[in-house]
């Protein structure tokens, strides 16, 4: 039986209003809440890159991001910068993005002149372990963790940085 034009609004009203209404809860699961024990996650590819010894003792600002969301490849570019500005000692950015794309992983790393050395790309499987870990249904995001490997703030501007970093 084919839908009707009233069905078919009926229908993406009611999933409007789910959307919005589970955005608005605006809280954070627990396990990802400030002041708890960053979660770890088991990359095979990203941790042979990202060397653990160099992230102890240290803030670490860890954003995930993709080229096809606006907000998140802003943001990345944002800590980007204030990272380069203020080259904090005792601080460490880590970019994880989820493009499917290498190619194009690479490539916006060039155009927006991101440094490499911060940026990884996951592939399926590390993204899709990523992403239940740190609750990323609800939309990517940023985490500061702290040098005892708490999380201290969540999607900190640069003021905030600036405030708990320096």
């Amino acid at each position: 039986m084919p839908h009707t034009i009233k069905q078919t609004i009926l229908t993406g009203s009611l999933l409007l209003a789910l959307i919005v209404a589970s955005a608005g809860i605006g809280t954070q699961p627990s396990d990802t809440a400030v002041g708890k024990k960053a979660p770890v996650v088991q990359l095979d590819r990203v941790q042979s890159a990202i060397n653990a010894d160099e992230l102890k003792g240290k803030y670490v600002l860890i954003t995930f991001w993709s080229s096809s969301d606006a907000a998140s490849r802003e943001a990345c570019n944002r800590y980007n910068a204030w990272f380069n500005v203020n080259h904090p000692a005792d601080a460490r950015f880590v970019g994880i993005n989820f493009d499917d794309s290498p190619e194009m992983f690479r490539e916006i790393v060039r155009r927006d002149s991101l440094n490499p050395a911060d940026q990884y790309c996951v592939s399926r499987p590390e993204a899709e372990a990523i992403y239940r870990t740190y609750h990323l249904e609800k939309g990517y995001g940023s985490l500061l963790v702290s040098p005892q490997g708490r999380i201290v703030s969540h999607n900190p501007d640069p003021a905030r940085l600036s405030e708990i970093i320096s």
